[in-house]
């Protein structure tokens, strides 16, 4: 039973997100020539920036004493609330169908789904297709985290499945390699507070340790090209809601 559900709950997110596809996917695209450009722009940016998000998300909330109860189901056990990730827990080994961890991914999808709303609304402005955009750029970086981190990476519905994608796909075999043997292997000896470490990123995954191979980085800082094009985007953002435009 326990591995039905496993595999059930990641296959009906799946389903789900098919349907919507296939029902009001064309929609988002019905807008002008300029609300169409806004929406694509602000999509592709945050799909990019979704990853140094997570990255940051997963380094210094996930794995912070106030949400490593929840995201500690991930790493096999069940921590106590308060408690920090250590090396020397005496939590028992688990490996549950469904983990607290899943909260922080409907969490996201919930965002997506409030910011596709409120993007749909009529009529079109520039405000509401920045929301549609940033509503698809996290969708699109969402499912390709699910495929890679969870069907993949942690075989969620089977080993076989993972296989035949790892096969098509051998980057991103190495991001889910990469991210199992090393961000989920404690390590005894090291002078960084948390004993799981890098990467955190799952996308950026290989070239995270390969910074922390060759100058001893443990996390790599957003590019400043992309930390200006997030700051005036969202800037943008902003400034059309309060202005209502």
């Amino acid at each position: 039973m326990r591995r039905l559900l496993s595999k059930a709950f990641p296959v009906a997110g799946c389903a789900a997100i098919a349907y919507w596809a296939h029902s009001r996917g064309s929609a988002i695209f019905d807008g002008s020539l300029v609300s169409n450009c806004v929406r694509a722009s602000y999509a592709g940016l945050f799909t990019f920036l979704m990853e140094y998000a997570s990255r940051y998300l997963h380094s210094h909330l996930w794995h912070c004493k106030y949400l490593w109860w929840i995201h500690g189901t991930h790493h096999h056990q069940y921590p106590k609330i308060g408690s920090s990730p250590t090396y020397a827990h005496d939590n028992a080994y688990v490996s549950p169908a469904l983990e607290f961890n899943d909260a922080f991914g409907m969490l996201f999808a919930t965002i997506a789904t409030y910011l596709f709303l409120i993007g749909s609304e009529p009529p079109s402005t520039f405000a509401k297709d920045c929301s549609t955009g940033i509503g698809i750029g996290v969708t699109i970086y969402g499912f390709s985290y699910f495929l890679g981190h969870d069907i993949v990476g942690h075989e969620r519905c089977g080993k076989r499945i993972a296989r035949s994608v790892r096969r098509a796909w051998p980057y991103l075999d190495e991001c889910a390699k990469v991210h199992v043997q090393c961000h989920h292997k404690m390590k005894k000896e090291d002078d960084h507070d948390d004993p799981y470490g890098p990467p955190y990123g799952f996308w950026l995954g290989p070239y995270e340790m390969k910074c922390l191979k060759e100058n001893g980085q443990h996390y790599v800082p957003m590019p400043s090209l992309a930390k200006s094009l997030m700051w005036m985007a969202l800037g943008f953002y902003a400034l059309a809601l309060m202005l209502n435009l």
